[in-house]
């Protein structure tokens, strides 16, 4: 892949991603944050270098945003956000009720994941079903 073919806007996420994550491997070497940091810095930038190259090879028809895909957007982000509040209040019964007492890292977590899973599901789903309305 040459450096001409590939997209400004992917090159410069590609470009900030190595940056962020050399910048976890120099700031943990130089002792500037602590081992249990740096990993975190690491993977921020790992991923934003997975999101450059989805920005590489993704086709050019996938940019269009017509009404109906907007639609469908809508009402994935909606139907997620609905079952992210049956979600919190399951791991709030689970923390209450049960044996397993989860760590606010450990919420957030789950929430933050379900969020993100439940609406790119939820959106192929109902791109799949057809219009909403």
């Amino acid at each position: 892949m040459e450096v001409a073919s590939i997209k400004k806007r992917s090159l410069r996420v590609l470009l900030f991603s190595a940056i962020v994550i050399l910048g976890g491997v120099v700031l943990s070497f130089l002792g500037y944050v602590d081992a249990k940091t740096a990993p975190y810095i690491m993977s921020i930038g790992v991923a934003m270098l997975f999101v450059g190259i989805a920005i590489q090879f993704r086709s050019r028809d996938e940019d269009i945003m017509d009404e109906r895909a907007r639609r469908i957007d809508m009402a994935a982000l909606a139907y997620s956000w609905r079952s992210t509040f049956i979600v919190i209040a399951l791991l709030i019964l689970v923390n209450e009720f049960t044996s397993v007492k989860l760590t606010a890292e450990a919420v957030l977590s789950i929430v933050f994941f379900f969020m993100a899973a439940s609406q790119i599901a939820l959106a192929w789903s109902l791109n799949r079903r057809g219009d909403v309305g």
